[in-house]
C-alpha cells in the first residue's frame, strides 16, 4: 500500500547504500501488476551492486512478470552463479524456464535444487510457485502445505503472489488463504497482459485419438498414428505444452 511504499522510500533517503531496502522498495509495484517499473528500480540497484545475487533474482522476476522471458532466464542464471547456485535462486530459475514454456529445462533445475536441499535448506514455498507456473497443481498444492507447517514468513504474500495466479481458481488456494489469516480476495486478472500469462503458464493443448468411422479395425493404427505424430510435432514446440500420449489416450 501507499503507507509501506512511503516508509521503503525513506529508508532508502537515509541510506542509499542499503540494497536490500532498495530492492524491497519494488513490492508495492509488483503487487500492482507495474512489473517495467519495479524492474527500472532494480536496474539502478545492480548499476551500484552488480554482483547482488536476490537484486538479479529479483529483476528476474520482474521481467518474468513483464513477460519478457528471454531477459528474466537471463538475470537468474546471472543470480544462480553469483550465488554459487543457491537453492532459493536456482527455483528463480526454474520458474522463468517454467513461465516461457521450457518444461523439460525446469523440471531438470528443480531435479538440481533438490539434490542441494540435502545440503541446505530450501523453503517449500520455493518450489510450489514453480509447480504451480508448470500447471502441476496437485504438487504446487502439496509443497503449500509443507510452507505452511514450515511457518514460512512468505506465505504472507500468498495472495498477492503472481505465481500463484492459476491456483487462485481452485476452493483450496481460497482455504489456505484462510488458514493464514489473509483475506480471500475475487480477483480480476487481465488473462490478456503478459503478467497473467507468466503466471498462468504456457497454453497447454491435448491431442485426443481420433476415432476410426471406416468400420475397418485395421485402420485404428492410423487414426492413431496421426495423433502420435501430432503430439510429437506439437511437443518441439517450447513456449507449449502439450499433454503427452499417455495421458489423452486415456479418453479414447
Amino acid at each position: 500500500n501507499d503507507e509501506a511504499q512511503r516508509s521503503m522510500e525513506k529508508a532508502r533517503e537515509i541510506d542509499p547504500g542499503y540494497f536490500i531496502a532498495q530492492v524491497d522498495l519494488v513490492a508495492p509495484y509488483v503487487v500492482r501488476g507495474e512489473f517495467e517499473t519495479a524492474a527500472k528500480i532494480i536496474a539502478r540497484v545492480l548499476e551500484m551492486a552488480p554482483d547482488f545475487a536476490r537484486a538479479r533474482e529479483q529483476l528476474a522476476m520482474c521481467y518474468m512478470g513483464a513477460g519478457r522471458y528471454d531477459d528474466a532466464i537471463r538475470e537468474a542464471r546471472r543470480a544462480v552463479e553469483i550465488s554459487n547456485r543457491t537453492g532459493v535462486f536456482a527455483t528463480a530459475l526454474a520458474k522463468t524456464l517454467a513461465a516461457a514454456g521450457r518444461r523439460e529445462e525446469a523440471l531438470a533445475e528443480l531435479d538440481r535444487v533438490r539434490e542441494a536441499a540435502a545440503n541446505s535448506y530450501v523453503p517449500a514455498l520455493s518450489f510450489a510457485g514453480t509447480y504451480a507456473l508448470l500447471g502441476d497443481d496437485e504438487e504446487a498444492f502439496g509443497r503449500l502445505e509443507e510452507a505452511y507447517e514450515q511457518r514460512d514468513a512468505s506465505m504472507g504474500l500468498l495472495g498477492t503472489a503472481y505465481e500463484f495466479t492459476a491456483l487462485r481458481r481452485d476452493p483450496r488456494f481460497a482455504s489456505m488463504l484462510r488458514r493464514l489469516g489473509l483475506p480471500v480476495e475475487r480477483f480480476d486478472l487481465d488473462f490478456d497482459g503478459p503478467a497473467s500469462r507468466a503466471a498462468l503458464g504456457p497454453p497447454v493443448l491435448a491431442v485426443l485419438p481420433f476415432a476410426n468411422d471406416s468400420g475397418d479395425e485395421q485402420l485404428d493404427y492410423l487414426s492413431d498414428g496421426i495423433a502420435e505424430t501430432l503430439i510429437n510435432r506439437f511437443s518441439r514446440i517450447e513456449k507449449l505444452k502439450t499433454i503427452p500420449r499417455s495421458r489423452s489416450f486415456r479418453h479414447r
